[in-house]
């Protein structure tokens, strides 16, 4: 079965690890099961959230204090 995702969430992929230019200013990023939902982690985490924990999802932080997007 083919499940479709939102954009910019990405399936993880033990070969594929996002790296530290994936996260924000503070090398955070969100990753996602299904018990927990989200959750904010230090992009190199990813790897130990997804083997230990059963995290199967990851995203960019979003931006909300960027003083570009309140003006």
């Amino acid at each position: 079965m083919s499940v479709a995702t939102a954009e910019n969430v990405f399936k993880i992929d033990l070969e594929q690890l996002p790296t530290k230019a994936h996260g924000d200013d503070h090398g955070k990023l969100m990753v996602y099961d299904d018990k927990t939902g989200w959750q904010v982690i230090n992009w190199d985490n990813v790897e130990i959230f997804a083997i230990n924990l059963g995290f199967t999802h990851w995203t960019f932080t979003p931006n909300f204090l960027d003083e570009k997007q309140n003006n």
